[in-house]
């Protein structure tokens, strides 16, 4: 949906190895590397400087919402829409859309426009919490996010990075994690964290700062029960109450020398696939050669979805991944549309698989067809697709709107060409409004 920016091909593959070295920071600390620190810092200081004082955050900035009552309870596994838990996204930060099934509030972070935590009841938005934030997950009826400045506001009594949650009765703010968050998942009973690492101790048991190269990341997970954090085995998420861990592989021989690696004294590696795994890391399922341009899975009931792409045959395939069984099945393969490979982003709502680069599949009558922009004649990407359960949202143009659909009048419904194969097109239209 919207212009394709998420196109992949082999010479994206290839820059695409060149942050999966072995030793080297995670796929994500790739995408927002170290030195931009220093940027951050430059930026804070022409913002402090600045006469505008109306970019700045402070933590006692919550709003009590009006009329709450309890309606719900929490999943047992999850403290977001099972549909919504995603293992990251490249174009966006994670997580940007959370129901609360406890009082029935949609949130919502402004993304784009000024990166606030809003809550929408009834079809009406309001600023719940006036911290720039990401990562959003609910947990007995309060909300957790991470502090995430945009690179935008001045920030006053807490730090980038710091999670810290919030209580739609009394309108509080208070910190959970006075770290350096990149990331998180939270589950009923904790969080799995990833911080980052800016400081070690010295001979002489001194902090001292890391060069800007040498900064990296731990795992943590921090416990309900006892308000403390220890090193994180595996990886960050999980199915239900067991842990996926991500699988890499080395780079063959061959394929160093198709992608100019050959001699390279790095032995470079490519995701491989996921791996179920138990609380003392032993591995109950195993998805292998998932594709080495596979980032993205959807957990839905036992099994987790994946796009994997054919570059051989130029085609796509969504593919089911069961994770009790193990089994490994193929659901659908397309066509991608545009001049390259295109593998964007993927959400299942309702029985519906949407993607974001127009498709539209059906897993309960296997129909793939293609969704229309209402007022455009074009095929379009939205970069990352989220959802409360029951609408649609996605980030397109750098800003988070609410996908509205429509079913078309038959006589509007055609078949268009994608790559020379016959795709209806327009059975469905889409806007973008603002949520």
């Amino acid at each position: 949906m919207r212009r394709n920016l998420f196109h992949l091909c082999c010479a994206g593959m290839a820059l695409c190895l060149c942050f999966m070295a072995c030793n080297k920071e995670t796929e994500q600390e790739q995408e927002k590397p170290a030195v931009t620190l220093n940027q951050q810092e430059e930026n804070w200081e022409k913002i402090e400087h600045a006469e505008n004082k109306e970019l700045r955050a402070s933590i006692a900035s919550g709003k009590a919402l009006a009329n709450l009552t309890g309606v719900g309870t929490d999943d047992p596994y999850y403290c977001n829409v099972e549909a919504n838990l995603s293992n990251g996204k490249r174009y966006a930060e994670s997580h940007l859309v959370c129901k609360d099934p406890v009082y029935d509030i949609t949130y919502f972070v402004n993304y784009g426009r000024d990166y606030f935590i809003y809550a929408s009841r009834s079809g009406a938005s309001e600023v719940a919490v006036e911290i720039p934030a990401k990562d959003l997950f609910c947990r007995e009826g309060e909300l957790y996010f991470i502090v995430e400045n945009y690179d935008t506001y001045i920030l006053d009594g807490m730090e980038q990075g710091n999670i810290l949650k919030y209580n739609p009765v009394d309108g509080t703010v208070e910190p959970v994690i006075n770290k350096y968050v990149l990331n998180m998942r939270v589950f009923p009973d904790g969080i799995n964290y990833e911080e980052r690492i800016l400081e070690i101790l010295d001979e002489n048991n001194n902090l001292v700062r890391l060069p800007a190269d040498m900064v990296t990341s731990q795992l943590y997970y921090y416990s309900f029960e006892t308000g403390e954090s220890n090193p994180l085995l595996g990886g960050i998420d999980r199915w239900k109450d067991k842990g996926i861990e991500q699988l890499s592989r080395f780079l063959t021989e061959s394929e160093k020398q198709s992608f100019g690696y050959e001699g390279a004294e790095d032995e470079w590696m490519l995701p491989d696939g996921w791996a179920v795994v138990d609380s003392e890391g032993k591995h109950l399922a195993e998805l292998t050669n998932a594709g080495s341009r596979t980032w993205y899975y959807r957990i839905q009931g036992n099994s987790m979805y994946y796009v994997k792409a054919m570059i051989e045959e130029q085609k796509a395939a969504l593919m089911e991944f069961n994770c009790e069984t193990g089994e490994n099945r193929q659901v659908v393969k397309f066509e991608p549309h545009g001049d390259q490979f295109n593998a964007s982003d993927f959400i299942i709502l309702e029985g519906v698989v949407y993607f974001g680069n127009e498709y539209r599949y059906s897993l309960e009558d296997g129909r793939l067809t293609m969704l229309a922009c209402k007022g455009e004649d074009f095929f379009s990407t939205v970069n990352t697709l989220y959802t409360d359960g029951e609408e649609l949202f996605g980030v397109y143009d750098g800003r988070l709107w609410k996908i509205e659909l429509e079913k078309a009048a038959e006589e509007d419904v055609s078949m268009v060409e994608v790559e020379e194969v016959p795709v209806v097109y327009g059975e469905y239209i889409y806007s973008l409004v603002e949520p």
